[in-house]
């Protein structure tokens, strides 16, 4: 089956008028340009950590896959791989270096 969504990755960007200016909106947009959404800036902080999250989207979905791949398929020894992926997607969705 193909998939039905834009596919990633998809990068999170900040809009502000210049360096170290205002903030005015958050969008979260395909490799290939494509938009996938776009947040206005406003007083409540959660609006760009749900664009950081968005964004993350299909990284998790990536990280899920392969954990289920993997695992069902008893190739307990790919865990380092498996958490790799976790690890990075959770970083990119969170704002947060992944070390």
């Amino acid at each position: 089956m193909s998939a039905q969504y834009t596919p990633g990755p998809w990068k999170f960007l900040r809009h502000e008028d210049g360096p170290g200016e205002e903030v005015y909106g958050f969008d979260v947009h395909a490799e290939n340009g494509k938009s996938i959404l776009y947040f206005d800036a406003d007083d409540n902080p959660e609006t760009e950590a749900n664009a950081r999250l968005i964004s993350a989207a299909p990284d998790l979905l990536e990280a899920c896959e392969a954990f289920i791949d993997r695992f069902d398929h008893g190739a307990r020894a790919d865990t380092d791989y498996v958490a790799g992926l976790m690890r990075s997607a959770i970083a990119k969705a969170t704002g947060a270096s992944n070390g």
